[in-house]
């Protein structure tokens, strides 16, 4: 019943922030074994190369190299976010929206008539301007993109 409405919301958070589980997986795997494999093999290339041309060339270079790393590693990471935006963009255009859901309008409709309708109608007149609302503020978000 609410499995629409799930799938609905995490397409959602995917299209705003770009987050897949490789992020979520990939990242601080990477950076902690980075880090540890980076500093003793910078070490060692500094002291190796400051005894063959001098401590301030070698820093330089070194220096040089992690920025190169830096910058493809960024490069991935936007391509990588844009990708994960466009498909689920794509997913939450072709997927009927949770409020469609057929389980989901019979179990309202049966809470309806449980509470009753005069005491409903309010609720879900506000409910239908915050859905209606949210849409056109996501359609705006997307045409500024």
């Amino acid at each position: 019943m609410l499995d629409g409405l799930v799938r609905h919301v995490v397409r959602s958070f995917k299209a705003r922030t770009g987050a897949n589980t490789a992020m979520v997986v990939c990242i601080p795997i990477a950076a902690l074994a980075g880090l540890f494999a980076l500093t003793f093999l910078s070490w060692a290339f500094y002291l190796w190369l400051g005894d063959l041309y001098g401590p301030v060339t070698a820093a330089l270079f070194v220096a040089g190299i992690y920025l190169v790393i830096a910058a493809a590693a960024l490069i991935w990471l936007a391509v990588a976010r844009r990708r994960t935006i466009e498909t689920a963009r794509a997913e939450l255009a072709a997927a009927p929206g949770w409020a469609v859901d057929p389980t989901l309008l019979t179990v309202g409709l049966q809470f309806g008539r449980a509470l009753g309708w005069r005491k409903l109608l309010p609720l879900a007149v506000a409910g239908v301007l915050a859905i209606g609302l949210s849409r056109q503020a996501s359609r705006a978000r997307q045409s500024s993109t």
